[in-house]
């Protein structure tokens, strides 16, 4: 029992190391000898939990998968709300939320694609393909009720996710070289606000000036 629990802490130890590399310099950028000495084991110890890095570098993409809240088998709404604003609300909302508390995700999600990673397509599955199908399913079934405009869903779901992974990358890669901004800081609800004003109504006045 001892000794399962040492395995598992040092199968653990490894697998944070690796995801801690990995979301910094790519697949291909790290090497297990790297691995090894963050997780101070030896580089030996590592294939006898993982035959080989590709091995590792699945396992850490299985972890992230069954940890992000927005993934297969994890139902957002029990009811999804009625209205259409308080569904892009709580879903952007949570969308952001995600990103903001698990930034390496977002880096390994980014570096297994930029990669051309053959397992760049468990991560699309298993988080932008799905949202992209669940909200892509919803707005279809506004359109039958007539609450919102007949536009493709599919293309619908991407613009709205554009905005909110628009704005993460903005602020977590590109925000270090605002220079200054005369827009005053505003917290996740707001900022999802705004954009779901903007992709439910749109930026044209509803009447012109007198």
């Amino acid at each position: 029992m001892r000794q399962a629990a040492k395995a598992q802490n040092t199968a653990d130890r490894i697998l944070q190391a690796a995801v801690e590399l990995f979301s910094a310099h790519g697949f291909r950028g790290t090497t297990t000898r790297k691995i090894a000495q963050q997780a101070g084991v030896n580089e030996a110890l590592i294939f006898r939990y993982f035959p080989n890095k590709e091995t590792l570098y699945a396992a850490i993409i299985q972890k992230k998968i069954q940890e992000c809240p927005l993934t297969p088998g994890k139902p957002f709404f029990a009811q999804p709300p009625a209205e259409p604003e308080a569904f892009f609300q709580a879903l952007g909302e949570e969308v952001l939320r995600a990103m903001e508390e698990d930034p390496q995700f977002v880096r390994l999600l980014y570096f297994s694609a930029l990669e051309g990673h053959q397992l760049a397509g468990m991560f699309y599955e298993a988080f932008t393909h799905h949202l992209h199908r669940l909200t892509a399913d919803y707005i279809l079934q506004k359109q039958k009720e007539g609450r919102l405009r007949r536009v493709p869903p599919l293309l619908a779901a991407r613009a709205f996710f554009g905005m909110l992974v628009h704005y993460y990358l903005g602020k977590r890669i590109f925000g270090m070289f605002e220079c200054g901004s005369a827009q005053p800081a505003m917290d996740l609800s707001e900022v999802v606000k705004t954009f779901v004003e903007l992709f439910c109504h749109g930026v044209v006045a509803r009447s012109s000036p007198a």
